[in-house]
């Protein structure tokens, strides 16, 4: 009744269960087929990585961390050896190749990674100068004016 199956306590065959409609059947299988198709359309297959190959992983949406590939755990995954020790495991996506710069004579790649450590990070408002008494500008080097409000007027 109503494109259902009436409950009963009668045995009923398992093909009885499923949808009755089959356009609706293939209209999905097309949907589904449609979407895969532009999908991979715009994707593309990141190189391997192999053993041994140095690489920059990605924090917080900057590439900030030097490593060495350890092994790969899975298709897409990485175990990485940063230059402090710890070992990362890392999807492909958040590793890049570093390219190794020419010097003179031969370098390991541990002090290559030695000689590469990223300086202190320091917050804008650790180098502003304590003393001055003006409002740090903006971008827009326009000055910020705090709302004039009816509660501080009164």
């Amino acid at each position: 009744m109503f494109g259902r199956r009436l409950r009963s306590g009668l045995p009923i065959h398992n093909d009885l269960l499923g949808p009755v409609d089959h356009e609706v059947i293939k209209t999905k299988r097309y949907q589904k087929q449609k979407q895969k198709m532009f999908f991979e359309k715009k994707s593309n297959e990141l190189p391997k990585l192999e053993t041994g190959e140095r690489v920059r992983v990605e924090r917080e949406g900057k590439w900030q961390i030097k490593g060495q590939v350890q092994e790969q755990v899975a298709p897409r995954s990485c175990l990485v050896k940063t230059g402090e020790g710890s070992l990362l495991r890392r999807n492909r996506k958040d590793l890049r190749k570093v390219k190794l710069e020419e010097h003179s004579g031969s370098v390991s790649v541990d002090d290559y990674m030695r000689e590469q450590e990223f300086p202190e990070v320091t917050t804008s408002k650790e180098t502003a100068n304590p003393d001055s008494s003006q409002k740090e500008l903006r971008r827009s080097s326009r000055q910020v004016k705090s709302p004039k409000r009816l509660i501080e007027s009164m």
